[in-house]
């Protein structure tokens, strides 16, 4: 039931938009729904990226975290306590994730999958809820229409069902927005070192805000990462830190010969991020380090724009959400579920555009981009080896976040007295 006026009584395009946005939410939970039916019952017999968080518990717990990140110890845990594979699902996470997951481990996997299925969608709802001052037009809409977005996010319900933990930084981040709101940079921080299992993604913003000069929330971050370094190399010790490292450079290269190898290929072209989108374009005409060099250059440029942009302004909201949409583009690598903390700055977008009684030129194409986002991952239904193109609408978002954010920022200094 709609709370507030009707839909109709608003004027502009936001009215379009609205109901595109709620004729395409029962398309979208009928995909995954289907998805979940056809999924599921393969994922409880271990056929989910699950099962390397769960054996890395496994290996903590029997004092194995010496051997980590070897091939043949994680193939012998994998196979013992998940289910026996040709290959394995390489665990490329700092250590001390692997040390939250214990609890779990006491479990026999199919119940540990359905629990962690649980806590994830216990911390979607939080997300939703520390995101709820930011989404009150979308309420205004429909009552549980905010909450409801996050569900309905495609990357959102891979991560569901693949038991990943790209729902965790999801929160983190939610929560970092609330206390930069609240000034508290600091806690900020360190909610973001927290959230280096994603390294490729927290580590990105975190230099942003290092340019954009908020040292409160860098002294969090780098406070917060180191004890997780610490805890990490305690667990694992230095060589197998090294082979850590070693292996996170590995991603996308292939598969290796060697039984000390991972050999797992991970395809770039799954990737929504430049690197993806470089070698998607020109993976047949030219040499893989040729691509290697554009991917990382073209990232370079994108990061270091958007940090001369915003360097020496005063701070807003805004801001951190051009962070995180830069750290997608540029990240190392990039897959379809980590692409669920890309909701954050689509649902504070839409509301804001919803909440607009007129509508300017460029806030409303960016409110039709952030749409075109939120829809534009339903490509991995339709045709998973093109999954790389969903990084054009994620770079056109971020250049009219940084255009609309400029204008207004002018239009507020112009205004001044």
């Amino acid at each position: 039931m709609m709370s507030g006026g009707p839909i109709s009584s608003r004027r502009g395009s936001s009215v379009y938009l609205q109901n595109i946005l709620l004729g395409i939410l029962p398309f979208i939970f009928f995909a995954e729904f289907l998805s979940l039916l056809a999924f599921v019952p393969s994922a409880t017999r271990g056929h989910s990226d699950f099962r390397q968080l769960y054996a890395a518990a496994h290996m903590i717990r029997a004092r194995h975290g010496h051997e980590l990140y070897e091939y043949s110890a994680q193939k012998t845990f994998q196979d013992s306590f998940v289910s026996r594979e040709e290959y394995v699902l390489p665990f490329l996470r700092p250590a001390y994730e692997a040390l939250c997951f214990v609890p779990l481990s006491f479990m026999p996997y199919p119940q540990a999958y359905f629990s962690f299925m649980a806590v994830n969608l216990f911390l979607l709802v939080l997300a939703a809820r520390i995101l709820r001052p930011w989404t009150d037009n979308l309420a205004h809409v429909w009552r549980w229409l905010p909450l409801l977005l996050f569900p309905a996010f495609i990357p959102v319900c891979v991560a569901l069902m693949q038991g990943q933990d790209s729902i965790i930084l999801l929160t983190l981040l939610a929560a970092a927005v609330a206390m930069l709101e609240q000034r508290r940079d600091l806690g900020a921080g360190v909610l973001v070192g927290l959230g280096l299992f994603k390294f490729q993604l927290a580590i990105p913003i975190a230099a942003l805000l290092f340019i954009w000069r908020r040292w409160r929330f860098c002294a969090g971050f780098v406070f917060s990462g180191t004890v997780l370094a610490l805890i990490s190399l305690w667990i694992t010790g230095t060589p197998e830190t090294v082979a850590h490292i070693r292996s996170l450079l590995s991603v996308g290269a292939g598969v290796g010969p060697a039984p000390e190898q991972f050999r797992v290929p991970l395809r770039v072209t799954m990737m929504a991020n430049l690197r993806g989108l470089v070698l998607g374009i020109a993976g047949t005409y030219l040499a893989r380090r040729t691509i290697t060099v554009l991917a990382v250059g073209a990232s370079a440029i994108v990061f270091f724009i958007v940090g001369i942009l915003f360097h020496g302004r005063r701070y807003q909201r805004d801001t951190f959400l051009i962070a995180i949409t830069t750290s997608l583009l540029v990240s190392y690598y990039l897959f379809v579920h980590d692409i669920s903390v890309l909701l954050i700055p689509i649902v504070i977008v839409l509301d804001r555009f919803v909440g607009e009684e007129q509508d300017s030129g460029g806030a409303g194409w960016l409110a039709v981009i952030t749409l075109l986002c939120f829809v534009a991952p339903g490509i991995l239904f339709l045709s998973p080896n093109y999954f790389y193109l969903v990084s054009l609408p994620i770079a056109v978002l971020l250049f009219l976040q940084v255009r609309v954010m400029s204008e207004r920022t002018a239009a507020t200094l112009h205004s001044a007295p």
